[in-house]
Parts: C-alpha cells; structure tokens; sequence
C-alpha cells in the first residue's frame, strides 16, 4: 500500500513574493492615469451641468411664452463682482431644478467655497442676454445659451459651449460661433 501525496499546507514565500510584484507591477502602470480619468470625471461633471442648466432654460422658455429671462437694468453693471448677476439666474431657474452647484464647474477650484454660503453667488458659467422677443433665444442656432467663463478642462482646449439644440462644444474660440 502507498501513502497518499503530500499537501503543501500553505504557500511558499516566493509564490507570496510573485504576487506582491504583480500588484505592484500593475499599480505602477494604473497609477500615472489617475489624473487622466479624474480629469474626465471632472470634464463629463461639467457637460451633466450643462445639460441640466439647458432643461432648465427649456423649461423657464416653456413657461415664459419663450421669453429669455430678462436681467433687470443696471444689474449687468452692479454684477461686476459676480454675486448679483450670478444670483439673478440662479434665482431665475431654481424653480425647475437648478441649484448653485449645477452653476460651478466641477473643476474650477477658485469659487467652490460658494457652495457652502448662503450669501455668496457666483457661476463658472456667463449666460447670453437675449431681449424679450419670443423665440429670440431660438433665432439663431449658432448663438450660444451659455459659456463656460475659463478653460477648465485641460490647457488650450477651449471653454464649453451649450447651444439652443442642447449639444455642447469644446474648444470653441470665443467670438467665433459655428
């Protein structure tokens, strides 16, 4: 009669070892894109702003006779700073849904401490003035809604533009429409 083989009772220090190489083999290769994805998380947090802030002015124009908000007079002057201009539309859509955070891009690190005050309004994001026409925000399919007021989402690529269709471009010069 033979004996029945033997059953290694655990594993070796060198399987161990392969395994902690093959880990960290595969975190050094992930590692470096890291940025790469955070800046698309980030970039595809913008557009989901600005697809919301479209369903809002849709929304806004739907109930408005497809009346454009109309800044009051003098407010452009006043808004110099940001906080009046910026509350005015904040103000304007928030019935539909629009909060102060939709109107910050998720990478503009410079005005994030908005969020968490009651008092302060600004907007990564410079909204065209249309007069109270109806349709007038409609007229011209090349006339941006909105305009993202940086490049945010990489050196050179231009800010994002929502146009009336609802589709949102990059990298558009500013003053030149398509």
């Amino acid at each position: 009669m033979s004996n029945p083989p033997l059953k290694p009772a655990g594993k070796s220090i060198l399987e161990l070892l392969i395994v902690l190489v093959i880990i960290a083999l595969l975190a050094a290769l992930l590692f470096p894109l890291y940025g790469y994805f955070k800046a698309k998380a980030s970039y595809a947090g913008c557009v989901s702003s600005l697809k919301s802030l479209h369903g809002g002015f849709a929304s806004y124009l739907g109930d408005h006779q497809n009346i454009w908000p109309q800044v009051p007079q003098g407010l452009e002057r006043e808004g110099a700073q940001g906080d009046m201009l910026a509350k005015f539309w904040y103000d304007a859509l928030k019935e539909y849904g629009i909060t102060k955070k939709t109107w910050i891009c998720p990478s503009d690190d410079r005005i994030k401490d908005v969020l968490e005050s009651d008092e302060q309004y600004e907007s990564t994001y410079t909204v065209t003035k249309f007069d109270e026409q109806p349709n007038r925000a409609y007229q011209w399919i090349s006339q941006p809604w909105v305009i993202e007021s940086g490049e945010f989402h990489g050196k050179g690529s231009g800010p994002n533009v929502l146009f009336p269709d609802g589709r949102i471009e990059r990298g558009i010069p500013l003053g030149i429409a398509p």
